[in-house]
């Protein structure tokens, strides 16, 4: 009897609620349908995000990379070798990066602040050894003011400088700032390009300096 009675309640309880239960099952489906959509989507997207950051960190590396020079650096240093510095590097950069001098290193002669270039050849003598300007590059960061009677762009000093007829101090402090600025001397007819110094006159000074 009791298993009639439940049977029956049941089928009377859905056919006088069956739009209720319907409205019921719609919205379940509804709320499903819209966790799962974002949930996956919210993953994908993620996904994707993460994909477009990871592309554009080889760009940063190859404009990083573009900004560096290549400089052979031997002699009395810890570690000889070929060393990538960044643009306006100075001669004790590439020391540092060749992991600093030895107990023998000689540098009276070296001028650890000049500027070096891309693809400069710099020689750290030992204590007591003989160099000949052969054996390094120009741009060896040795304090050669003078090379055969002329004077070096790149190395001398204000006094150094003005050794040579017709600079004077104003123009020596010119020719420094413009080698710190930019860089060492190519040729010495880059001389025009410091502030106040003209065509003719480069011309007259060309036989008075080297590089």
């Amino acid at each position: 009897m009791n298993e009639i009675l439940k049977k029956y309640f049941n089928k009377e309880f859905m056919l006088k609620n069956k739009s209720l239960i319907i409205k019921i099952i719609i919205i379940m489906l509804f709320c499903g349908v819209g966790f799962a959509a974002n949930h996956f989507g919210g993953q994908a997207e993620g996904e994707s995000e993460i994909k477009v950051e990871e592309k554009a960190k080889p760009s940063k590396v190859e404009d990083a990379g573009s900004e560096n020079i290549v400089i052979d650096i031997s002699g009395a240093v810890k570690h000889p070798r070929v060393v990538h510095l960044s643009k306006k590097s100075r001669i004790e950069d590439a020391i540092k990066a060749a992991g600093g001098l030895t107990a023998k290193a000689d540098i009276s002669k070296i001028n650890r602040a000049a500027f070096v270039k891309d693809g400069d050849k710099i020689y750290i003598p030992k204590s007591g050894e003989e160099t000949s300007g052969s054996e390094n590059s120009r741009s060896d960061g040795r304090d050669n003011e003078r090379d055969g009677g002329k004077v070096n762009l790149n190395t001398a000093d204000a006094t150094k400088l003005q050794t040579v007829n017709g600079i004077g101090p104003a123009t020596a402090e010119k020719i420094i700032d413009y080698r710190e600025n930019n860089g060492n001397f190519k040729k010495v007819e880059d001389l025009v390009k410091v502030p106040g110094i003209g065509p003719k006159t480069v011309q007259k000074l060309i036989k008075e300096f080297t590089v």
